[in-house]
């Protein structure tokens, strides 16, 4: 059962199969679990984003899980838990992938991209 303060580690796997790993800190426990047909069980929690690598690592980025799904990643190894401390000793070390893509000019379409 992870609490208040715990940290877990997440391997990511995105669009193009490109991997990474993620850091979170646990801020929250006992919120409404956020899948649908479980509204009733209060096993979710809030966590911030503290770093990583690979497309999916955006510092600062909260996200609402469960218990329950964590727990059936854990279980498969995609996910592990740890103390704050060694989790930000493994992001430190942990080194910084480029995004597909990021950085590299595109073509002309005479499209527009807006901030």
């Amino acid at each position: 059962m992870l609490k208040k303060g715990d940290c877990i580690r997440v391997q990511t796997k995105t669009k193009d199969d490109v991997f990474g790993v993620c850091y979170y800190e646990i801020l929250e426990v006992g919120l409404r679990a956020p899948e649908k047909g479980r509204e009733d069980q209060m096993d979710g929690l809030k966590a911030r984003m503290l770093g990583g690598s690979g497309p999916a690592a955006r510092e600062g980025m909260t996200i609402i899980d469960s218990q329950f799904k964590i727990a059936t990643e854990i279980a498969s190894g995609i996910i592990e838990v740890m103390d704050k401390e060694q989790a930000m000793r493994l992001l430190t070390a942990t080194p910084k992938r480029a995004v597909p893509g990021e950085g590299v000019p595109r073509p002309a379409t005479g499209v527009v991209e807006m901030d």
